[in-house]
């Protein structure tokens, strides 16, 4: 024996309790197949590892196990899924963060422990469609905020329009003011300059009497 070569770790079944080498476990394709698959589901696979073993379980007839083959092929066809993050259910397509997966798996083995749901599954139709409503509620919820926020805003552009409205009046207000007061100035230095005998026509405006009243300029005589 090369005293060089480091041995490799090893496993021990959880059933036999018998130890084994894990180059011995992945000599097989198949268990390293599952294996892979498991660790390949996603990035962040460590998150809900267990309980995808779990539900994967599921798939297990009464009185036989599932062969590695079979795991990998069940997890095969959860990862494209998981890794892109959406589901299509019914022709239409569902986004499905991580964080759907592992509340949808935990939901599909909370309904087998209640007994609602019957087993060996089939397919993952099941853990799909609850995710596909969890990703309509929280889709209905994100309208919900969308249209709220769209009201307010329209309230508040209202409510803006309104004081605009009220500005606009209060000006036009004060601008008539003004010129109802310059009408009356005017009718009043009329009937003081004209209304008194005073031949000077023309006198229509403010400034027209302000010019008759200033002081004639004085010509200074030449000797």
């Amino acid at each position: 024996m090369d005293t060089l070569t480091m041995p490799l770790p090893t496993v021990k079944c959880p059933v036999c309790h018998s130890s084994m080498s894990i180059d011995v476990l992945l000599a097989d394709d198949a268990p390293r197949e599952a294996l892979l698959a498991i660790i390949d589901v996603h990035p962040q696979g460590k998150t809900f590892i267990k309980p995808l073993l779990h539900y994967i379980g599921l798939f297990a007839p009464a009185k036989s196990q599932l062969s590695h083959t079979r795991i990998a092929a069940l997890i095969g066809e959860l990862t494209p899924m998981i890794t892109a993050g959406r589901i299509e259910r019914n022709g239409i397509i569902h986004t499905a963060p991580l964080d759907y997966w592992t509340d949808g798996i935990n939901a599909v083995l909370n309904a087998r422990s209640a007994g609602t749901l019957t087993t060996p599954l089939k397919s993952h139709g099941y853990l799909l469609e609850v995710i596909s409503k969890r990703a309509n509620a929280s889709a209905a919820k994100a309208e919900q905020a969308a249209h709220e926020s769209a009201r307010k805003g329209e309230a508040r552009r209202a409510e803006e329009r309104t004081r605009q409205a009220e500005r606009n009046s209060a000006h036009e207000q004060a601008q008539a003011a003004t010129k109802s007061d310059h009408r009356e100035r005017l009718a009043a230095l009329k009937q003081k300059f004209i209304g008194k005998g005073n031949t000077q026509q023309g006198l229509t405006s403010i400034t027209d009497i302000a010019a008759q009243l200033k002081p004639a300029t004085t010509t200074p005589e030449k000797e």
